[in-house]
């Protein structure tokens, strides 16, 4: 589920507020637009001249929803404990013994109690993941991880040819400089940025395609594993 606008979320880059849930422009995908409380972010809440959500530059990021870490609630209101938590807790009784003769009571007169802890735990109610179900999960965590980097990466290596571009037709910087050195190395960057782009946008497909069949499995194992919580509660 994804977290609601306005809601306070803890991501790799630090925490802030969801300003935006949705899909994007710049790569194929729901993505979470957030507004960081410090400047550890990589835009303002645009990217390639799509406003998304407002904030100060380096203050916005976008992520993917299994970066969310923890969910906190809306601003203005305390976040409430998730109703699936459970802690195991320990049972301690108070047993009281009178005053007798024997040589295990209290001495006369103190009129003590005797505090006799139960130490039994009582079982736990969450049931374990199994380790494949927690391999799939780490495996699409890190395939999405990658992605996101390789998308940011792609967002750099466009904003490298836009300038680039506007290098070579700013007549002030052709006056300036060699006409033929230039146009040499615009095209020899053009070329390498090219096909670095192409590698990369077919790793991004190739771990979308793998994005997708592990986040159907992991629904699947997740519904199995309500269903059995079910029948141990």
């Amino acid at each position: 589920m994804d977290p609601p606008v306005g809601s306070i979320v803890t991501i790799p880059q630090g925490r802030g507020v969801v300003r935006f849930t949705g899909t994007s422009s710049f790569t194929i995908g729901k993505w979470i637009g957030v507004k960081l409380y410090e400047p550890s972010g990589k835009n303002d809440g645009s990217i390639n001249g799509i406003v998304y959500f407002s904030c100060k530059m380096n203050y916005g990021v976008f992520v993917r929803q299994s970066q969310i870490k923890n969910i906190r609630g809306t601003e203005g209101k305390a976040s409430s404990s998730s109703p699936c938590s459970r802690i195991s807790t320990y049972r301690t009784g108070q047993i009281s013994t009178p005053r007798t003769s024997s040589p295990l009571s209290s001495p006369p007169g103190t009129g003590e109690t005797v505090v006799a802890p139960d130490a039994t735990p009582l079982p736990s109610n969450s049931p374990r993941v199994p380790a494949p179900i927690q391999a799939s999960t780490h495996e699409a965590l890190h395939a999405e991880d990658l992605l996101v980097k390789l998308t940011e990466r792609n967002l750099e290596l466009g904003e490298e040819i836009e300038e680039m571009k506007r290098t070579i037709e700013d007549p002030e910087t052709l006056k300036e400089s060699n006409d033929d050195e230039l146009e040499e190395k615009y095209v020899e960057t053009e070329k390498q940025l090219y096909d670095d782009t192409e590698k990369r946008d077919t790793e991004i497909r190739e771990h979308l395609s793998k994005i997708t069949f592990l986040e159907d499995a992991y629904q699947d194992l997740e519904c199995t594993i309500s269903q059995f919580r079910e029948l141990v509660l």
